[in-house]
């Protein structure tokens, strides 16, 4: 009874796992909400977080051709004059 309770359960956490897998791995815009800045407060709204990575994209690349950033050893964007990362405060 132990045994077949043990099998059970085992493959229990594969069917969930697999299925916790395919579920992450599916693309959907995610959508963050929140309010605008220069609104009155009231008015929530949706931000598409896909929109605002490409415009993160085509600004690094403006700043790349402008010769302000580059890509640091690790992939990451450091600022060419001070070689901190993009996004790092100074201290």
């Amino acid at each position: 009874m132990i045994v077949i309770l043990l099998i059970a359960v085992g493959v229990l956490l594969i069917v969930s796992m697999v299925l916790f897998i395919r579920l992450r791995n599916q693309k959907q815009d995610v959508v963050a909400y929140g309010l605008r800045s220069g609104d009155d407060g009231d008015d929530n709204t949706k931000t598409n977080l896909t929109e605002i990575e490409m415009g993160y994209d085509e600004a690094m690349a403006k700043l790349e051709e402008l010769g302000e950033v580059k890509k640091g050893k690790w992939g990451g964007w450091v600022w060419i004059k001070n070689g901190v990362d993009v996004g790092k405060k100074k201290t």
